[in-house]
């Protein structure tokens, strides 16, 4: 419980800091807590993707499947748009 409370305020500073980055000031809560939930959505995706792609290839996780796995998120994402 503890390591997921400290893996969210991780990702709240994720966001932050990239609003910021942007050129943002300030951020409200709810929008916060929205990014945050997409952010940590997207990478249990691209963990969940990766471990498939290595279990059809190889026995672990290499930089090649996570590679495989953003050109394939890249795809799906400019598909929608």
């Amino acid at each position: 419980m503890m390591s997921l409370q400290y893996s969210r305020s991780l990702l709240r500073v994720v966001i932050a800091q990239l609003c910021q980055q942007l050129g943002w000031n300030a951020i409200q809560s709810s929008p916060l807590e929205l990014l945050t939930d997409i952010l940590e959505r997207y990478i249990l995706q691209l963990g969940c993707q990766a471990h498939r792609f290595s279990e059809l290839c190889m026995l672990k996780v290499s930089f090649s499947s996570l590679y495989r796995q953003f050109a394939a998120a890249a795809a799906t994402t400019t598909v929608g748009l």
